[in-house]
C-alpha cells in the first residue's frame, strides 16, 4: 500500500478529526492511484474550506467585539468632546 505524505496526512487528521469518512475517502483515492500533488491539493482545499466556515460563523461576533472595544476605548474622548467648542 502506498503511503500518503506524512505532513499532509497529519494536517488532514487534525483539521477533519470530526469527519472520519472524509479522511477515509481522500486516503482511499490516494491508494487507488492518485498522486501526492492531488492529495496535497485535497488537504489544502479541506483546510481552506474549514477555515472559511469558521470565519463565516464568527465574523459577526468578531465585528461586534471589535466595535465594542473601539467604543469603550474612545468613550472618554467622546464624552470629553461633547459640548466642546473651539474659541
Amino acid at each position: 500500500m502506498r503511503k500518503p505524505p506524512k505532513v499532509a496526512s497529519a494536517l488532514l487528521r487534525s483539521i477533519a478529526a470530526d469527519n472520519p469518512p472524509l479522511v477515509g475517502d481522500v486516503l482511499e483515492q490516494f491508494c487507488l492511484g492518485r498522486s501526492a500533488v492531488w492529495y496535497w491539493r485535497q488537504v489544502l482545499a479541506i483546510v481552506g474550506r474549514t477555515v472559511l466556515a469558521e470565519v463565516r460563523g464568527s465574523i459577526w461576533w468578531s465585528g461586534a467585539a471589535i466595535m465594542a472595544a473601539v467604543l469603550v476605548l474612545d468613550l472618554p474622548y467622546l464624552i470629553r468632546g461633547v459640548g466642546y467648542s473651539p474659541a
